[in-house]
């Protein structure tokens, strides 16, 4: 893209993390997501959910809660689908209070 002058957006980067986290490559995913800072993109909600849903479905729940706490701290605030995605790695993760807290946050929010 950037040969022919045009550079990836947030879409961009999301649909290509997208596709890296459905294949399980998700430290490739989080290294996108570094580049997206790095260029000066702001990964929107789409993004982060994306990016915690291929955590959670790698079992990698400590580093979707890591993220959830990350995009808040950007000024992207989690909606109700990063809740449930983070409630539902908790949950099959066996953390069942921590699933419970999230949840009391997520009911709070709307």
């Amino acid at each position: 893209m950037g040969k022919i002058g045009c550079q990836p957006d947030v879409v961009t980067h999301t649909t290509l993390t997208y596709g890296l986290g459905k294949d399980g490559r998700t430290e490739e995913a989080m290294a996108l997501l570094e580049e997206m800072y790095h260029n000066g993109l702001n990964p929107d909600v789409v993004t982060y959910n994306t990016l915690v849903n291929a955590l959670c479905k790698r079992n990698k729940v400590e580093e979707a809660l890591a993220l959830h706490k990350e995009m808040g701290k950007r000024g992207c605030q989690p909606d109700v689908v990063t809740y449930n995605t983070v409630i539902d790695g908790l949950c099959k993760g066996g953390r069942m209070e921590e699933a419970m807290s999230c949840w009391w946050k997520c009911v709070k929010m709307a």
